[in-house]
Parts: structure tokens; C-alpha cells; sequence
């Protein structure tokens, strides 16, 4: 992550405002905290400020030697030691009471590897019976009219003059990034999937869902947009809607289809090891055909199952 990204993160006062609460909400008095990912150390401090009696913050990338500094000049080197290293690399002279981390991807949370590092890595750091944050990830959608999707598909029909019309099939098989713009949602978000963080069997993709939406406004359905949400602490969740660090993600159904109050939206998402998507939808349209799409990440290279 460049140090701009960092720059961003911070400037971020949902983001930075949530996860204080959940800190304050989940660190005690004389804590031993591990932060993973700890970029700038600003979770770090956090924790050092809510009451703990010794953080390590640990940070793979080279933003580390700024967080040593930082830490340093807020008089808290005593307290937190920053560790420059992969945390799967790392032992503890004692294993932390509380891990905290911010290991999450824009779209459904999952692509920084949260899943793996919570599985695989926090039971060498933290104590049995440890505290985690965030402790679950919640994947979330809702079906959105947005008109800059079909704009962008009727552009491979023409691009400065010649015919891409052969680029379009790989496009409609990608979720397309949205942070400036959701569109019109047309019905009620529904959750598509509850990850725990504990560790557990269920720490871990794929995961694979079957959400049915129902269309409450007028519109031109094109789009699932996607987001994710983490729980944090007792009474604090983190909805990535709310941040200005974190892309939705679009899910396309193509062709875009008019829709109306009570057409309801069959879905059926999967969301694989790698961290891609494989979707199917059928729109049911009350006195009108249905209309059924699908699509898969996993065929967006044009090389993708092509026989010369």
C-alpha cells in the first residue's frame, strides 16, 4: 500500500471513529495488543490510549519506519513496539490478549486475506480465549438501477471508431468498482453471508449464497452492489458505505431489464477460494417473461477456455 493509500485511511473519520469505539469497547486496563497490518500505527496508538500496557504493531511493509517514528514522537515507544515483518513470521514474547487488524479489500472484504490471517496466523499471536477485532464479516447487496453500467457496455461498440464488440463478454464477467457513484437502489439491502472470525471451521471460503430481493421502486435493474460489514465490538459495526477508503462493488446483470414494485430478484452467489466471484440471477417479473443472467470472474480473461 502506497503511503498516499495510508493518507487516505486517515483522513477516513468513519473508519477511524469506528474502530476507536470498538478498541475502547474491547481493550482493559493492562492488555498485551497485537495490531496486524498496523500501516501508520494509528490503531496502535489507539490501543496504547485506551489502557494497554504493551502493543505490538506489525507491519510488513516499509510504512513501517514512519509508524516507528510517529510512535516515538507521541511518546509512546515504550509501550509500542513496531515490528517490521510478515505477522506469519512473528512470536510473541507472550501472546496478546486483544488482536486487532484492518486486513480487509474493498467489495466483500475478503481479498487482503482476513480470513487466512485470522485462521491460520492469530492463534500463534493471540491467547486462547482472546479478543478479536473485528470478529465477523458480513457480505451485504441490494439491487441498483445505475445507468453508467449500460452506458460503459455500449461503449465497446464503438471505441474512437472501431468495433471491440469481442472485449465485451470479459467485461460482463467482472464486478465493476464504484466509489463515487452507488446508483438508484431499487429494493431493501440483504445479507448474503456471515463469516465468523474466531478461527473455526467456518473461517474460511468459499462461501456460497441464495438471497432473493424485492424490487420496492421503478428503475432499470443493472447491478447487485455489494459491500461488506464487520463486526466489531458489542453495539459498533463497520458498514464500508459509510467510508470514504473503501469501493462497493457491482455485481452486472446484463442485459439491464426495466422493473417494477414487487418483481423480485432470485440470486444465487458464490464467492470462491481465490475470492471471486460466480453469480446467477433470475429477475421474476410479475405478467412479464423473466429474464435470467449469469456471469464468473473467473471467465473475464479473454484467454479463458478459448480453443484455437
Amino acid at each position: 500500500m502506497e503511503a498516499l493509500d495510508h493518507l487516505f485511511l486517515l483522513q477516513d473519520d468513519y473508519r477511524c471513529r469506528t474502530y476507536e469505539r470498538a478498541i475502547r469497547r474491547t481493550v482493559r486496563r493492562g492488555d498485551i495488543v497485537v495490531d496486524v497490518g498496523a500501516g501508520t500505527g494509528i490503531l496502535s496508538l489507539m490501543a496504547a490510549r485506551a489502557g494497554a500496557a504493551k502493543v505490538y504493531a506489525i507491519e510488513r511493509d516499509p510504512i513501517a519506519l514512519l509508524a516507528r517514528d510517529i510512535v516515538r514522537a507521541n511518546g509512546l515507544a515504550d509501550r509500542i513496539e513496531v515490528i517490521r515483518a510478515d505477522a506469519a513470521d512473528v512470536r510473541l514474547p507472550r501472546k496478546a490478549d486483544v488482536l486487532v487488524t484492518e486486513t480487509v479489500s474493498p467489495g466483500l472484504g475478503t481479498g487482503e486475506h482476513i480470513l487466512d490471517l485470522m485462521r491460520d496466523v492469530a492463534p500463534r499471536l493471540l491467547r486462547r480465549g482472546g479478543r478479536r477485532i473485528p470478529n465477523a464479516l458480513l457480505g451485504m447487496a441490494a439491487p441498483i438501477a445505475d445507468a453508467r453500467a449500460e452506458r460503459d457496455d455500449r461503449f465497446w461498440s464503438d471505441v474512437h471508431g472501431f468495433d471491440f464488440s469481442h472485449a465485451r463478454t470479459s467485461f460482463r464477467n467482472r464486478c465493476i468498482y464504484r466509489k463515487d457513484c452507488e446508483g438508484v437502489r431499487l429494493g431493501a439491502s440483504r445479507r448474503l453471508f456471515r463469516i465468523p472470525l474466531d478461527g473455526g471451521a467456518r473461517t474460511r471460503l468459499p462461501v456460497e449464497c441464495r438471497p432473493t430481493f424485492r424490487i420496492a421502486r421503478e428503475g432499470r435493474l443493472s447491478s447487485l452492489l455489494t459491500w461488506f460489514r464487520l463486526e466489531m465490538a458489542p453495539g459498533v459495526l463497520f458498514d464500508s458505505t459509510k467510508t470514504t477508503s473503501f469501493y462497493r462493488t457491482a455485481v452486472p446483470i446484463y442485459p439491464a431489464c426495466p422493473v417494477r414494485p414487487g418483481d423480485r430478484v432470485r440470486a444465487w452467489i458464490f464467492l470462491s477460494e481465490a475470492g471471486g466471484l460466480t453469480w446467477r440471477t433470475t429477475v421474476l417479473r410479475r405478467g412479464r417473461p423473466n429474464i435470467e443472467t449469469s456471469g464468473s470472474e473467473a471467465l473475464a480473461p479473454y484467454h479463458a477456455g478459448r480453443k484455437d
